[in-house]
């Protein structure tokens, strides 16, 4: 519905068809129209732009579309020039109910190995919350289970137990089918191995959660990666986790997690600083007692 919208919104706005439609200007004057409608959350808008872009990345890197607007497009960047109605609400962070209720349904998928390959990817977003890209250039070299780390934007992540348990699954599923790639994760389409896309992962793990029934339609709505994203940044940054060790495991730079910083977090940290400006933190404490 996405995608349909977007296109429904250049064949009512432009009186002909060309792929140079599909371009970063279309795209802004699109978003800044859907940022102004009162009824999308914030996190639904975001999502949306994060899937349109991968879809129209997706269409560069087949040559679908032969222009090469959006193959090294700085996401981060286009979302800061977005003009967000001043309405726009926040959707809910994703609970731990929630977030087991879809670990639960890829545990229980039919098709076994991409299950067990969503459910990771999923528990590396919960752990860490990288970004897509981040997740696409994990490479099986990239797991040292003897160590017990994962090597994530140059980072090594300590493994933690369940996904150490399903990394070990997963990379002896894969070595069975025998996949001439060394990304870790992949796809198999008429028996030819593919790069996983971003746009499949925003896909599957945004479709998945309307399939869980005892969501309601509205909360399936709020709940997508951006969502968990957001949420994992925002309760590390309440559980006093610095903007630095957010942004080393994100691999965000420190100015786009500042945003984060809601009024409450800065409160609590206000306290934190008071202590530290009378203390012997401070470099030049000597100078002032």
């Amino acid at each position: 519905s996405v995608i349909f919208r977007f296109i429904n919104y250049i064949s009512k706005n432009y009186n002909y068809c060309d792929e140079g439609l599909l371009s970063m200007s279309t795209l802004t004057q699109y978003m800044n129209d859907y940022c102004k409608n009162k009824s999308y959350k914030k996190d639904t808008i975001i999502n949306s732009c994060r899937y349109l872009i991968s879809f129209l990345k997706y269409l560069e890197l087949n040559s679908i579309l032969q222009t090469k607007y959006f193959v090294n497009f700085n996401y981060n960047e286009f979302l800061s020039i977005l003009e967000f109605n001043d309405t726009c609400s926040k959707s809910d962070s994703i609970s731990i109910e929630e977030a087991q209720l879809l670990l639960n349904y890829f545990d229980n998928s039919p098709r076994n190995f991409a299950g067990l390959r969503n459910k990771i990817i999923l528990n590396l977003l919960l752990y860490v919350a990288p970004s897509i890209d981040s997740i696409l250039n994990i490479n099986t070299g990239d797991i040292d289970f003897k160590r017990g780390f994962i090597k994530i934007n140059n980072i090594n992540v300590p493994l933690n137990p369940k996904l150490k348990d399903d990394l070990f699954i997963y990379l002896k599923e894969r070595n069975k089918l025998k996949p001439k790639i060394n990304n870790l994760f992949f796809t198999k389409y008429r028996n030819k191995f593919n790069t996983l896309s971003s746009f499949t992962i925003i896909n599957n793990i945004n479709e998945s959660f309307n399939q869980i029934n005892s969501l309601t339609d509205s909360r399936k709505k709020d709940l997508n990666i951006s969502n968990i994203q957001r949420s994992v940044i925002e309760n590390m940054l309440k559980n006093d986790f610095s903007l630095e060790e957010i942004s080393i495991i994100t691999g965000k730079n420190i100015s786009s997690l500042s945003k984060y910083l809601t009024d409450d977090i800065l409160k609590k940290r206000l306290k934190n600083i008071n202590k530290s400006l009378n203390s012997k933190k401070h470099p030049y404490y000597e100078l002032f007692i």
